[in-house]
């Protein structure tokens, strides 16, 4: 009776490699690895743990704005970290700085901006999950505010709540983001819950100094991952090569 081949296992097809074919094989390996890690590394590269290079970090992102950085507080909801910050020298002006995890701990920038305005701020963060509401000035007739998605009060409110102490940063979850919200779209109120007009708090709040205030975001952040599957993929194919030649 003739036997048929016998099935080719994995011990089998290893043993049947040559040393050049396992060398090969596992130098490819382990560049890809490398280059891999390397790529994710280069775009995860904001350690948040020391406040002095963090610092440094944020002034380094407003690559055409020369600023010095004070970190006043910062928020971390899932991935996403959230940080206030002053400019120094330069009184009123402050900005917030939206930053996302790796998987090794460290973070990169998703967009900063600096403002000027003297009462309560806000923005959203890059996929509108997360409001974020922020400032820096204490506004002492408001008792409550509230954030709406247009200029009419009738409206439910995104968020209302008591007057903050400052220096503030809030991160509230959103059920249904607005596309847009302005910052004419936040109303004040006194302790009878009457409407404070804007230009009135406008004129008690503190001025800015002037100076320039600035915006920067990170295009194009599914890119490292582009370039991290092309490479998985060229290793692939060199390690297939040196298995079968």
């Amino acid at each position: 009776m003739r036997k048929g081949k016998e099935p080719v296992t994995k011990s089998k097809f290893l043993k049947r490699l040559n040393k050049k074919q396992k060398i090969g094989a596992i130098v490819s390996a382990t560049i890809v690895l490398l280059c891999m890690y390397g790529l994710y590394r280069m775009e995860f590269n904001v350690d948040v743990t020391n406040t002095d290079s963090f610092e440094v970090a944020i002034e380094e992102y407003f690559f055409d704005d020369n600023i010095d950085v004070n970190i006043v507080q910062s928020d971390k909801v899932g991935k996403n970290l959230f940080v206030l910050f002053e400019r120094e020298g330069y009184k009123g002006h402050y900005g917030i700085a939206s930053l996302e995890s790796g998987l090794f701990g460290k973070y990169r920038f998703t967009n900063a901006s600096q403002s000027d305005w003297p009462l309560y701020n806000y923005t959203f963060n890059r996929d509108k999950k997360y409001l974020i509401l922020y400032g820096i000035n204490d506004l002492p007739r408001v008792e409550t505010y509230a954030v709406y998605p247009s200029d009419d009060t009738s409206k439910e409110p995104i968020y209302q709540g008591e007057a903050e102490n400052v220096p503030f940063l809030r991160v509230v979850k959103l059920d249904n983001p607005e596309n847009y919200v302005g910052v004419e779209f936040v109303h004040y109120y006194d302790a009878n819950g009457d409407e404070i007009e804007l230009n009135q708090l406008w004129d008690e709040a503190p001025q800015p100094d002037e100076g320039r205030t600035s915006s920067v975001g990170t295009a194009e952040l599914g890119m490292v991952y582009v370039f991290i599957g092309i490479v998985f993929v060229l290793g692939i194919i060199f390690v297939r090569y040196f298995i079968t030649t």
